[in-house]
């Protein structure tokens, strides 16, 4: 399809009929979305549903696409309220916000959710969309935001309406696109840099021969084969969450480390989060079944955090507002904190997250891809994306992250002010 064609656009019937692809889209959807090499089958009929209902209950993400398409069903066939409440359950469950005018093609991926697709937008078939990304047309001009077939659009990238993004193009992470977009191109940052996008058939996801952290790291000693204690994970965590606030309770014996579990457990939704991941991973050491996919299930739905099940995370994590992703056969080890809205794991045509040392700091809006190691002490900035390894103690900043002077300033928009932060909600 040449998104660029004025005839589609136009033409009423063509988009009715993208819009209205029904249990036929939702195949598509599956077979775009479902892993590679998972025994998943979409030839026939009764095999696509079955496998699209097996897919519904691992993947939550995709059951946020599965309601959009009702949705959009329900509410062409004049079916009163249910639509406006599936909409603000997507919306409240997975963060999928899609307007009314949107029209999407088959073969929607939207990655992790928490995804924004307003105003006169047309999207083509086979697009996959990362999360923390916002897509905007512009109800107020007679033109759309048209986004071609096969175009991938990176974690935290924005799009600004109205534009056109042609075939195969990919939005890198963080980038922001107010000007429209060749075929077969990459942009990158603000979009003055754009250079022919990667034939993702020449990728090699071959694995990294730096994978392993340290031998010493806690991520490595506990691995999903051989967790630390559930006991022990939740004191180190209330123990780092005690350092970052700030917070003079005695936390160095071991009954005070305990009664600063139960209050976090009460007063912090960040920490509640942070404990659901620790007994979804001892559940499914325990070899239960069902439990460690509700457990992930309510992470996901209430905290908005979600860790893949490849991820090692050593004992002693902080994440202040929760919201996050980290996916990838990656690992992050003890004292790290991870600020809102940000993105740890896998790169386009890669099978393998960064591998982030000890005592990292990461900043809010920040997009970590790739098969990259994050040394020990780095600080990345608010806003940033890491796609290159980070040196020890490094401060990096920037889409792409460089390193950066200590006393260098941090990019506009990203230092909150004082209202900034009477504003946000209290944990």
């Amino acid at each position: 399809m040449n998104i660029a064609s004025s005839a589609e656009g136009a033409n009423p019937e063509n988009r009715l009929r993208r819009h209205h692809a029904g249990l036929a889209a939702v195949r598509q959807d599956a077979r775009r979305s479902a892993p590679p090499g998972a025994g998943y089958e979409f030839t026939s009929p009764l095999g696509g549903l079955l496998n699209v209902l097996r897919f519904c209950w691992t993947s939550d993400d995709f059951v946020g696409t599965v309601l959009y398409r009702l949705r959009v069903s329900l509410r062409d066939r004049g079916v009163p309220a249910l639509p406006w409440l599936i909409d603000r359950f997507c919306a409240a469950a997975f963060r999928i916000r899609i307007a009314d005018d949107v029209v999407i093609g088959q073969g929607l991926h939207v990655l992790h959710g928490n995804v924004t697709i307003e105003g006169s937008t047309r999207i083509g078939t086979n697009v996959s969309i990362a999360p923390w990304v916002s897509v905007s047309g512009d109800t107020f001009q007679d033109a759309d935001t048209s986004i071609g077939d096969e175009v991938f659009i990176g974690t935290g990238s924005t799009i600004r309406g109205p534009v056109i993004i042609g075939d195969r193009a990919v939005i890198g992470a963080r980038a922001v696109v107010t000007d429209d977009v060749a075929p077969d191109t990459t942009i990158v940052g603000n979009g003055t840099v754009s250079h022919p996008s990667a034939d993702p058939s020449r990728a090699k996801p071959v694995p990294s021969t730096s994978y392993e952290l340290p031998a010493g790291s806690a991520a490595v000693r506990w691995s999903h084969k051989d967790h630390p204690p559930l006991g022990l994970a939740l004191r180190t965590d209330s123990v780092a969450f005690a350092t970052n606030s700030n917070d003079p309770r005695d936390v160095s014996s071991r009954g005070g480390q305990w009664r600063n579990v139960l209050r976090l457990l009460l007063q912090s939704r960040s920490f509640d989060a942070v404990g659901l991941y620790r007994l979804r991973t001892a559940f499914r050491a325990l070899g239960l079944p069902l439990l460690p996919a509700i457990v992930n299930k309510l992470n996901v739905t209430v905290f908005n955090v979600r860790i893949g099940e490849a991820v090692r995370i050593a004992p002693g994590i902080c994440i202040p507002r929760g919201n996050v992703v980290i996916d990838g056969i990656g690992a992050i080890d003890t004292g790290c904190v991870i600020g809102p809205s940000s993105t740890i794991g896998l790169q386009r045509g890669l099978h393998y997250g960064p591998r982030i040392e000890s005592h990292v700091r990461i900043g809010a809006n920040v997009a970590i891809l790739g098969d990259i190691r994050i040394g020990r002490g780095a600080k990345i900035r608010p806003g940033s994306a890491v796609v290159r390894d980070v040196q020890n103690d490094a401060i990096v900043a920037g889409v792409p992250a460089r390193t950066v002077p200590p006393d260098a300033p941090e990019p506009a928009g990203t230092r909150k002010t004082r209202e900034d932060f009477e504003a946000e909600p209290v944990d």
